[in-house]
């Protein structure tokens, strides 16, 4: 009859697609899906630069997310292979306490862009006081930002002042005047992990 209901729906708390049907009268109804989207579960390659408005299901995203809900764990789909290349700015700065679980370092790669003819970012940036643990990534072609201070002309795939665990991790063709691959400035713990070509 033209008009139309306001109303209010909360998710359960579970991740997932439901579907609702919505009744006004026995004439009136609408049936539609409510997806609960679980932001720590990377589900693209896809990033576009932007921490204020990342990509949906973004590694960025997430890590928007997570540094507003410290002690997260970011997770990947499984269909989430290959390379995510950085859209010409570097990750958020992780200043809150987080686990980040890759699918192994042969299988996912994070990468800052760097090549001999296009100026790239840094990827992971730790900030004094977080604490990090990286699993299963490959970090590569990473380069600082190179803005003539000491936290912008280190660390060109990973720069940590806080507290970082890196397991099964390659940080690879990385570069930055210190630091290639890695600047650290806090406490830095490396297992199973290979430094390559920075």
């Amino acid at each position: 009859n033209g008009t139309a209901a306001n109303s209010t729906l909360s998710a359960n708390g579970s991740f997932g697609t439901y579907p609702v049907n919505a009744v006004a009268d026995p004439y009136d109804f609408a049936t539609f899906n409510l997806t609960n989207i679980n932001p720590l579960l990377v589900t693209t390659t896809v990033d576009n630069g932007n921490n204020s408005s990342p990509t949906t299901g973004s590694l960025r995203a997430a890590i928007v997310y997570a540094n507003s809900h410290s002690g997260s764990t970011i997770t990947f789909s499984s269909s989430v292979t290959g390379t995510i290349t950085l859209a010409g700015s570097e990750l958020p700065q992780i200043t809150a306490n987080v686990t980040i679980t890759g699918l192994g370092a042969a299988h996912l790669a994070v990468s800052g862009g760097h090549t001999n003819t296009v100026i790239g970012s840094r990827v992971f940036d730790i900030a004094n006081g977080a604490t990090a643990a990286i699993s299963g990534l490959t970090i590569e072609d990473g380069q600082s930002p190179g803005n003539g201070t000491l936290e912008g002309l280190s660390g060109g795939g990973i720069r940590n002042e806080g507290t970082l665990t890196l397991t099964d991790v390659t940080v690879a063709n990385s570069i930055s005047d210190e630091g290639g691959g890695i600047a650290n400035f806090g406490n830095l713990t490396l297992t199973d992990s290979t430094l390559t070509g920075n």
